[in-house]
């Protein structure tokens, strides 16, 4: 596969990557109403699958290739065969020609830098992302505290609920604004300094089983996807809207699994409350972590009065 297939591969996929991301941003609070938060949460497998798939030729964008010109004549029989030798036509070939159009050749295609500068930026922009998990990871292992007895017996609780075989690392830090989840083969959630005293027992046990279930349903390894599919489309803007919708989409879904395993009833209420209490009593200025999930992240588009997550909770 040359550049050229790859910049080729690379305008075909994405618009229709593309349209798939606008069907699914059209559909997908309907969806939810309909067929629930993690129905909706699942629609977004459609532009990733589309990786997978067989390429689909879009017409308009189809690069003309050698193989699909046909022969001015018939080809059976070459022209001259039964020519005397006499009358044959003879050419000559300018030398300087010749070298000028082997330069003009070398010269590599639009498409082809086009090419490269994209997969490098790609390359580097995705590089540094794994870069600031890495320290981030590193700087939360070393700045943090251990948390108290009280609070590792909740620890468990939750551990219980979730049915997790082997409890993640949780730790304090002033760092975090509130309760968070991070890394991918050694989970740390992140609780705030003021955890015990920001959120009643009940609430620590949501707030926990959130994290917990983040874990238990793989939604970090989504989150490393997401990052490789946004450096991928980097030049394309959907694709970044479309990644902040995707997250309101999997809380709601991972809300929805929370509720589901807390038995429901009398605990929808109180986990909505635990919501609305984290998203009042965070502030944005907690350190962020490029694969990391919150309990409460504010949403930069839209108000949180107004946003999707509420709107599946409520």
């Amino acid at each position: 596969m040359t550049l050229a297939d790859v910049a080729d591969w690379g305008l075909q996929t994405g618009l229709v990557v593309s349209f798939l991301i606008g069907l699914v941003l059209i559909i997908r609070r309907p969806f939810a109403r309909y067929f629930g938060a993690g129905a909706a949460y699942a629609l977004w497998l459609l532009p990733a699958l589309r990786l997978l798939m067989p390429t689909v030729t879009v017409p308009f964008l189809r690069r003309p290739a050698p193989e699909n010109f046909e022969p001015l004549g018939p080809t059976s029989e070459p022209v001259f065969r039964n020519m005397p030798s006499e009358t044959l036509p003879t050419f000559t070939v300018d030398p300087n020609t010749f070298a000028e159009t082997s330069s003009h050749m070398s010269i590599p295609s639009i498409w082809t830098v086009i090419t490269v500068i994209w997969l490098s930026v790609a390359i580097i922009w995705f590089g540094f992302q794994l870069v600031r998990q890495r320290v981030f990871m590193a700087h939360m292992r070393t700045n943090s505290t251990p948390v108290s007895d009280q609070l590792s017996s909740n620890i468990k609780s939750a551990g219980e609920v979730t049915g997790l075989r082997r409890l993640p690392t949780i730790r304090l830090s002033r760092a975090v604004s509130g309760p968070m989840v991070t890394g991918l083969t050694r989970p740390l959630i992140l609780l705030p300094q003021d955890f015990e005293s920001r959120f009643n027992r009940q609430q620590q046990i949501f707030a926990l089983v959130h994290e917990m279930s983040h874990i238990k349903r793989g939604d970090l390894w989504v989150a490393l996807i997401v990052l490789g599919f946004r450096a991928l489309f980097l030049p394309n803007p959907l694709v970044h809207y479309a990644a902040n919708k995707m997250r309101i989409d999997q809380e709601a879904a991972c809300d929805a699994a929370v509720v589901a395993r807390t038995g429901g009833g009398d605990a929808t209420h109180s986990y909505a409350q635990t919501l609305v209490h984290a998203a009042r009593t965070s502030t944005q200025s907690g350190q962020q972590s490029p694969l990391g999930l919150a309990l409460y992240e504010p949403d930069p588009m839209e108000d949180f009065s107004k946003g999707d997550k509420n709107d599946e909770m409520v």
